[in-house]
């Protein structure tokens, strides 16, 4: 399984290395010897980190808005990433748990117990895969649902299927299939 927050820890890295934000972004204008817009990037301090003359200030307004915005975006980005990450790991506890449960639950209740365990276990391991797909890892090789697991669910043709949800013997059978 792809540890996802190895695949954050250098972007964090990076984005604490760097200048702290917020950024601003700052046309000066008229137009100078240099170019008709002159774009400024500063951080807090009144430090300027990044300056820019152009012609073109249609092309290059947002260019500078981007890399002013890049340090909250980021950071946002990572939050969000993590906050997710967070919830699979809570949705792998939970369905262990409730499978650990159908071992000693009554037994008309033990299947379903097992099933619903199976389902929790199964999406957080989809939306792991997808996290680390996204973040440009390799899912190929790795225990759990892989992206062609992900994608099939699009492909499901039965009439007790269709591409927003899968039945629970689909998702057993490919859970099993992983196993």
């Amino acid at each position: 399984m792809t540890d996802l927050r190895a695949l954050l820890a250098p972007i964090r890295a990076r984005l604490a290395a760097a200048t702290p934000g917020p950024w601003h972004m700052r046309e000066c204008s008229p137009y100078t010897e240099r170019g008709r817009l002159e774009v400024n990037i500063w951080d807090e301090t009144r430090n300027i980190m990044i300056t820019n003359w152009c012609d073109d200030d249609e092309i290059h307004r947002p260019n500078a808005a981007l890399i002013a915005n890049a340090p909250t975006d980021i950071a946002r980005l990572l939050t969000a990433i993590e906050a997710v990450t967070e919830l699979a790991e809570a949705w792998q506890a939970r369905g262990e748990h409730l499978r650990k449960s159908a071992e000693s639950a009554p037994e008309d209740v033990q299947e379903a117990l097992d099933d619903q365990g199976g389902d929790m276990i199964w999406h957080a391991g989809l939306i792991r895969t997808a996290l680390a797909a996204a973040l440009g890892s390799d899912t190929t090789n790795q225990e759990g649902p892989t992206m062609t697991d992900f994608t099939t669910r699009t492909e499901h043709s039965d009439t007790h299927c269709n591409e927003n949800s899968l039945c629970h013997d689909c998702i057993n059978t490919a859970a099993q299939d992983n196993a």
